[in-house]
C-alpha cells in the first residue's frame, strides 16, 4: 500500500509533482490531527 498510493498517485497526474505535494500534505494533515486527538483524549482522562 506504500507503494501503490504514490503510483496511482503518480498514474492519475501524469506525473505532476502537484498530486504527490498533496498527498505529502494530506498524509501530514492525518498525522497531526491523530496525534493531536490522541493527546486530548489522554489529557481527558
Amino acid at each position: 500500500m506504500t507503494v501503490a498510493a504514490p503510483e496511482a498517485i503518480w498514474d492519475w497526474t501524469d506525473g505532476a509533482v502537484g498530486g504527490a505535494a498533496a498527498a505529502l500534505v494530506a498524509g501530514a494533515v492525518l498525522l497531526v490531527a491523530s496525534w493531536l486527538s490522541l493527546r486530548v483524549r489522554r489529557g481527558s482522562g
